[in-house]
């Protein structure tokens, strides 16, 4: 098993031998330190997703709902991407902190301009809280 694991090995090395000449697979794979240019494969809006996980992966469906009929027939169109179970808590991680985002920017909006939430309304309801 071991000297056929070896084999294997040789062979990913050779991609192909003409001529005379090797031609090895790391130089395919050897990236400068430099940025690497992401290269998007499509963008798609999605309103909806669903998932499920197993012993040895997660995956998850995002969706556009509610979809359009093709032949009569409800057809929503998606996308299911497939995770390891630390992809899925790190895409996890990321989402927990881009809602706090959305929040902070959010909470910043709703107080631009206005009086601190403890103070609003306090000139109307003033005499009434001292009366009391």
């Amino acid at each position: 098993m071991k000297s056929e694991k070896k084999v294997e090995a040789k062979k990913n090395r050779v991609v192909v031998e003409k001529l005379g000449q090797k031609v090895p697979l790391n130089k395919y794979y050897e990236y400068s330190p430099s940025e690497p240019k992401l290269n998007l494969a499509y963008t798609k809006y999605v309103n909806a997703f669903t998932g499920n996980v197993s012993n040895e992966d997660v995956f998850i469906d995002f969706i556009e709902l509610p979809g359009r009929k093709v032949g009569g027939v409800q057809t929503i169109d998606g996308c299911r991407l497939y995770f390891t179970h630390n992809a899925a808590k790190t895409l996890c991680d990321l989402l927990h902190e881009i809602v706090k985002q959305i929040e902070s920017n959010s909470d910043e909006k709703d107080n631009q301009g206005n009086e601190p939430e403890e103070n609003q309304g306090s000139e109307s309801e003033e005499g009434g809280k001292n009366n009391e």
